[in-house]
């Protein structure tokens, strides 16, 4: 009878190659399907989505209103602002002015107010602003421009101011030569921010 011999030694270690970067990159952590490659990847995803957010918040150029292309036409309808001289150092002078038209900004117009602007004919939105000081207030009015007539903006308050407490402002505007064409707005005066005054926004 022959008896099998077993065997009690261990057996042989099976020695696989070093996972070094570079030699099995497929399969290590150091390849595109490990762990620094996906650390790669979600940096490259961050910075592009960093860069779409910087471009979107760059602040975008303003479009003011630039007057049509028949300029210096004698039959183009102007509008200009208008000013109240007050003999007060606490308040300084009132001045009405074209801030908008069609939505569009006049460029430095509460600087400008005494500058007419000319107007295509036909119907326009107009937005008159009102300044003294740091308070301000404005209003839109709906004006179909006829030829060859300069309208002006006006304004006025409506009772005496103090120091603490700013009045109600009366805003239209009218024919350079006396009638009105727009009827009045009444305004609350206050400060600057926002859609103004207590104006009526866009």
């Amino acid at each position: 009878m022959v008896f099998c011999k077993t065997s009690t030694s261990p057996p042989p270690k099976l020695r696989y190659p070093e996972q070094k970067c570079g030699t099995i990159a497929r399969h290590s952590a150091c390849g595109e399907h490990g762990t620094i490659g996906m650390l790669r990847e979600i940096k490259k995803t961050a910075l592009a989505a960093l860069i779409v957010i910087l471009s979107a918040c760059q602040r975008q150029p303003i479009t003011y209103y630039t007057p049509p292309a028949e300029v210096l036409q004698e039959s183009l309808p102007t509008l200009v602002g208008s000013k109240v001289r007050v003999p007060n150092i606490f308040f300084g002078d009132e001045i009405t002015y074209v801030r908008a038209i069609d939505k569009l900004p006049v460029a430095k117009g509460s600087k400008n107010y005494d500058i007419p602007i000319q107007v295509s004919l036909g119907k326009h939105v107009i937005r008159i602003g009102f300044s003294q000081g740091s308070g301000c207030a404005e209003a839109i009015f709906e004006l179909n421009m006829q030829s060859g007539i300069s309208y002006i903006a006006r304004g006025k308050k409506l009772g005496r101011e103090s120091i603490f407490r700013q009045e109600n402002l009366r805003l239209w505007i009218e024919d350079r030569g006396g009638p009105r064409v727009t009827g009045e707005v009444i305004v609350p005066g206050g400060g600057c921010g926002g859609g103004g005054g207590g104006g009526v926004g866009w």
